[in-house]
């Protein structure tokens, strides 16, 4: 699933978003009447306050910090920090 972060601007405010881009649902389980359905694009909004609540809340260090004492030198040496793709503007 693809996702956008941005900003959209409603009644002259601005709100951060992550916008889930469209994705099709396939039905495996009846594989003769298979029909794919696709979702829309669905964008949630957030105020600036939330937006950094959820920043902290996905912070690296702040999740690590969850994960029991005797598991926390594991997961930060099996976590692959892969390289974020974006767009610039």
């Amino acid at each position: 699933m693809e996702m956008e972060l941005g900003y959209y601007f409603r009644n002259r405010a601005p709100f951060f978003t992550i916008t889930q881009g469209y994705v099709i649902d396939v039905d495996y389980s009846q594989p003769d009447e298979r029909k794919d359905d696709v979702s829309g694009e669905k964008p949630i909004f957030f105020t600036r306050a939330q937006a950094t609540e959820i920043a902290r809340a996905f912070d690296q260090e702040h999740l690590i910090s969850l994960v029991p004492e005797a598991l926390r030198n594991v997961v930060r040496n099996q976590t692959p920090m892969t390289p974020v793709e974006f767009d610039t503007y």
